[in-house]
């Protein structure tokens, strides 16, 4: 299963995911159907709304194949 595959699981539908982040459902099959990446300004979002419902999402399934994800440093201290 791919990344993106992993991550739309965690979702009965598209819809329900896209309800999730407040984004219209025709934008997130688009991702999936269509470029098969989300691009990365919703990484974050995704993730925090899998955890509302109690599934992790790790980052490294957002990025596509064989490209390496750093993880985001925080500002606050």
């Amino acid at each position: 299963m791919s990344g993106i595959d992993t991550i739309f699981a965690a979702w009965p539908s598209a819809k329900a995911l896209a309800d999730d982040i407040r984004l219209p459902d025709v934008t997130v099959r688009q991702w999936r159907n269509r470029s098969g990446a989300i691009p990365p300004r919703y990484w974050e979002r995704i993730q925090r709304a899998a955890l509302a419902r109690g599934i992790a999402l790790p980052i490294d399934l957002f990025a596509p194949t064989g490209v390496a994800v750093a993880p985001a440093h925080s500002s606050a201290k």
